[in-house]
């Protein structure tokens, strides 16, 4: 059965990615406010629009990003299945892994479950370690590149404009999420989190793993529309 867009997509890109921009700017805003003197008065704005912070509204806007890359891919996972295309079980199991990841965003389990579970592999203790909330950080990257040598070929056969949207996707998404991250805690270890450079990381960190979301969902828009959509008459074939 053919699956039809009924979504202006262009418009939805461009509502995910002012809200983005729109979350950036206000988490910068309460950031600085509340650095710069604002009394416990503005807690309650800060703490539903802070990049730092979690279960508020762009924490949760995050997850949806993940959970529409999961539908699409599922879909694009269809599409493939109703031509008989090639690699069926790398789209569903990459529907499967976003799914994870929207899951894991939400309710935190890297920063919380991973990190302990590694700390106590490791015979560390949690609270005299500096780096002990990123210790997800070491197994996340080891699946990611598990992941890649899995996804290599996948990815190889991919047609070329999509090949690089994933491409740089992937590399801002990653970038922002591990190591733009790792060096804002380093500068929280050492300067604490009540500075300028911090702050500007940690939204940076989060605000990357947003586009590099969108970014990933219209690449998965792009390789469904040239799976899908008939292809424009040359003046050959006409």
């Amino acid at each position: 059965m053919k699956i039809e867009f009924d979504l202006p997509l262009p418009k939805f890109f461009r509502v995910l990615y002012f809200t983005s921009f729109g979350f950036l700017a206000a988490s910068l805003a309460v950031s600085f406010w509340c650095l710069f003197g604002a009394g416990d008065d503005w807690w309650f704005i800060a703490h539903n629009f802070d990049f730092d912070e979690k279960n508020n509204l762009p924490h949760v806007f995050k997850s949806l990003l993940l959970v529409f890359c999961s539908v699409a891919i599922f879909l694009n996972a269809r599409a493939q299945a109703a031509v008989q295309g090639n690699f069926l079980k790398h789209w569903r199991m990459l529907g499967w892994i976003f799914l994870a990841l929207a899951v894991d965003e939400e309710v935190q389990i890297h920063q919380k479950t991973v990190s302990l579970c590694v700390a106590q592999f490791l015979h560390l203790d949690e609270n005299n370690t500096p780096n002990s909330k990123l210790l997800w950080v070491v197994p996340y990257l080891f699946f990611a590149a598990c992941f890649c040598l899995a996804y290599v070929k996948f990815w190889w056969k991919l047609p070329s404009q999509v090949r690089a949207r994933f491409a740089i996707a992937g590399i801002v998404y990653v970038g922002g999420a591990a190591f733009v991250e790792e060096i804002a805690h380093k500068c929280a270890i050492y300067w604490g989190n009540a500075n300028v450079p911090y702050l500007f990381l940690t939204n940076f960190s989060e605000f990357m793993q947003m586009i590099g979301s969108i970014l990933f969902l219209q690449a998965l828009a792009l390789f469904y529309a040239l799976r899908t959509l008939p292809a424009p008459l040359t003046p050959a074939s006409k």
